[in-house]
């Protein structure tokens, strides 16, 4: 399969530091072991590292030093399942006693003040093969809680290859950073997770946290699941898993399975919508009653799914059809959860599988 059949790796969560955005000193800075509280900080606090100006590169890659310490700590080191040999923990015939080691791990690291090797951890323990369901339930909701803030939240922890400090400079606009800073995901994005009350209210010099993507979707239609992940889309094998969405689904199982990109020019907010079933019902923008909600996102079959036109990821005006099958074949989700899914899914680079 082109894509992964379970997630990989991503982060985890801490208090915001800039809830009003524009007037506050910008996004918290931490290094790993800081154990002071993080809540009510500023620029000119000790722990506070001031990185260079302007977008840094992706850290070299790191030793596994205090996560294999971690691991130690409770029994023998487990190895990620890509070097499993047979001879420890983590292979197929132990897997349950892999990912409690794991978790303890992840606990230990997490009581050091070190979340980023906790997170890896956890992205360890979903490389593990032959876990059930309950289990990667487990996982899912642990990297979800810890990603809802290392990604999505403004605390930038120094170190963490998914996100990066960029300074503001004159004749700078939120849609010029992120274009021009490449950073595969809307602008809004941005805004998001440096609790920016507006677009306009940057200011010179002021430190923003970007998120690096691209994001990319995997739909569950057995669980009515939506699991979002990050990596280079010629990578899937690389791919981490950030959170996870539910969603509606099509009548009659009409929503189709396979590989899926987002179109090019198809994200439209505060869309117009004509029924395809009814051409004279139509809803205009700015209509309570549209029933795609705020946000489109357009996707193009790709390989056998080619032949798959007309689908798509929106919103809702009937959360009580979440969880079920009632739309007309197209992915349905939660307002709040198609607003984050538009900031982060980009046109032409982002991939959606759609499974059983």
């Amino acid at each position: 399969d082109a894509l992964l059949t379970e997630p990989l790796p991503n982060p985890q969560p801490i208090s915001p530091a800039n809830p009003g955005g524009d007037d506050r000193p910008g996004p918290l800075v931490i290094t790993q072991g800081d154990d002071r509280s993080r809540a009510g900080r500023g620029a000119d606090d000790p722990g506070v590292i001031e990185p260079d100006d302007g977008l840094r590169p992706p850290p070299p890659p790191q030793d596994r030093g205090m996560l294999d310490e971690a691991l130690a700590d409770g029994s023998a080191p487990v190895r990620p399942a890509a070097e499993n040999d047979g001879t420890n923990p983590a292979d197929q015939n132990d897997p349950a006693r892999a990912i409690r080691m794991y978790l303890d791990a992840a606990d230990r690291l997490i009581a050091r003040n070190d979340p980023l090797a906790a997170r890896q951890a956890l992205w360890d323990a979903m490389r593990v093969p032959g876990l059930d369901e309950l289990e990667l339930s487990v996982l899912r909701g642990r990297l979800g809680s810890m990603n809802e803030e290392l990604i999505f939240g403004p605390t930038y922890i120094a170190g963490d290859p998914l996100s990066t400090l960029y300074t503001v400079k004159p004749g700078d606009a939120l849609s010029r950073i992120a274009r021009a800073q490449k950073v595969h995901t809307h602008w809004r994005l941005i805004q998001r997770v440096n609790r920016l009350s507006s677009p306009e209210r940057i200011r010179v010099g002021q430190k923003l946290k970007l998120v690096r993507g691209p994001f990319h979707a995997i739909v569950d239609k057995s669980d009515y699941r939506l699991d979002l992940f990050r990596g280079e889309t010629e990578k899937p094998e690389t791919w981490v898993y950030i959170r996870s969405f539910e969603v509606g689904l099509g009548e009659g199982n009409s929503t189709p399975i396979g590989h899926f990109i987002v179109r090019p020019d198809s994200k439209l907010e505060n869309p117009a919508w004509v029924n395809p079933r009814n051409p004279s019902e139509k809803y205009s923008s700015d209509d309570p009653a549209n029933p795609i909600g705020e946000f489109w996102i357009g996707i193009e079959g790709l390989g056998d799914a080619a032949a798959y036109a007309g689908y798509g990821l929106h919103g809702t005006i009937e959360p009580d059809s979440i969880g079920e099958s009632r739309s007309m074949g197209c992915v349905r989700l939660l307002p709040d959860d198609i607003a984050l899914l538009y900031e982060c899914l980009v046109e032409g680079e982002s991939l959606v599988q759609i499974r059983e």
